[in-house]
């Protein structure tokens, strides 16, 4: 009951829910762009140490000679 007299309430005096609502979609696709970064971060971190890694080298086959 005092939800919608206030609901009411907000209406008559013009109060505009687009606000609210645009508000609201422009957290929640923040909020997904930040879990679809987190969730490829991982696979991010992992290939680039993949590059990083040291290839193991035949230290016999290694001409030192100067």
């Amino acid at each position: 009951m005092y939800t919608q007299l206030a609901i009411d309430y907000l209406m008559y005096t013009g109060f505009d829910l687009s606000d609210i609502i645009s508000s609201k979609a422009t957290t929640q696709n923040a909020k997904t762009l930040r879990e679809r970064i987190s969730k490829n971060e991982d696979r991010v971190k992992s290939t680039r140490r993949s590059t990083r890694r040291k290839k193991n080298v035949d230290l016999d086959s290694l001409d030192l000679d100067i």
